[in-house]
């Protein structure tokens, strides 16, 4: 027995050795060595924030990994009823059931949220997801949202707290008042006083809402739709300069088809620098084209979301504005 055991090497003998003929010394390895959980944290934590990519594979190395990297995962929610779609997840469906499962999770964590309404029955899945996501800093409502049912407009008010970015058909979303009536106006504004960036979608603007955007006090950010053609788009548009003193740019957001003399906006934004002859050619009003794309598209807006960026038409706008305000400065 004894001869037995000394055919098998021992210990010391097993230490991992690099042959002299490819290197001049040889190295131990000491496979207990770990980083600080504190360290290890940051690591995982900062790739997630930077490589959104990344999160899936990461989720996957421990309970722990997933723990501090699910958050960056979930910061954004892109939910479209009507195409039975959302992301993250499969389903809105299963979404919803996640939310019940760990509501505290979706409350600390979902920061933007991405809505498509088109029927009544999706209404009350949106206003559970609004409800539960009382965090929310960024939401967008697009397609119709019918007024049969009226509470939505109800659960948007309530993130008014939070909210810093909407983007919203506001006219119809208001509609629960039927016919604009002035009190009731003026308490849906007052109620988003956060809101710095606000899209609104509607096809044309009422003199009751653009009248009244003076009451969100820290709007700086404006886009709307921008339509020569469209009744009352200029006048709307001096009503707005007149009114909201503190707005640094406004954006005309104008969608043009794609065809050959377009294709250099590719998939982003250009920003017109031609007389717009609105309010004595104000320097805050930037008209910028995009190419129309026919769909929506999850993966750009969710990595805004989760890079808390805004959409491209913003910093596209904001550097037209700083380079006619120089010119000013240079003529004046």
């Amino acid at each position: 027995m004894r001869d037995h055991e000394s055919k098998h090497p021992t210990r010391e003998q097993c230490r991992i050795q690099v042959p002299r003929r490819v290197m001049d010394f040889e190295f131990d390895i000491d496979h207990q060595s770990t980083l600080p959980s504190e360290i290890e944290r940051s690591i995982f934590e900062m790739v997630a924030s930077s490589s959104y990519e990344s999160i899936p594979a990461m989720r996957l190395v421990a309970w722990r990994v997933n723990e501090w990297v699910e958050p960056f995962f979930y910061c954004g929610l892109w939910v479209d009823y009507d195409c039975d779609y959302a992301k993250p997840g499969w389903s809105p469906d299963a979404l919803t059931a996640d939310i019940v499962r760990r509501p505290n999770f979706y409350r600390d964590n979902v920061k933007s949220v991405w809505l498509g309404i088109d029927k009544v029955e999706q209404h009350a899945a949106a206003q559970f997801l609004l409800a539960a996501c009382s965090n929310i800093e960024t939401l967008e409502i697009c397609r119709g949202y019918p007024t049969s049912m009226k509470n939505l407009l109800d659960h948007v008010l309530a993130l008014g707290g939070t909210l810093k970015r909407l983007h919203v058909d506001m006219k119809d979303l208001s509609s629960k008042y039927g016919k604009f009536q002035n009190a009731e106006l003026n308490n849906l504004f007052d109620k988003f006083g956060s809101i710095t960036h606000l899209e609104l979608k509607d096809v044309s603007l009422p003199f009751e809402i653009c009248s009244r955007l003076e009451r969100l006090p820290r709007l700086t950010h404006l886009a709307l739709t921008y339509d020569l053609r469209m009744r009352g788009t200029l006048t709307s548009l001096y009503t707005i300069f007149q009114t909201c003193k503190k707005l640094v740019v406004c954006v005309g957001l104008q969608e043009v088809r794609r065809s050959a003399k377009d294709s250099d906006l590719g998939s982003g934004y250009q920003a017109m620098d031609y007389p717009h002859y609105v309010d004595n050619n104000n320097p805050r009003f930037v008209l910028v084209r995009y190419v129309h794309k026919g769909w929506d598209d999850p993966k750009a807006w969710l990595k805004n979301a989760r890079e808390n960026e805004v959409p491209g038409y913003w910093p596209c706008a904001e550097a037209m504005v700083a380079q006619r305000l120089a010119l000013l400065n240079q003529s004046g």
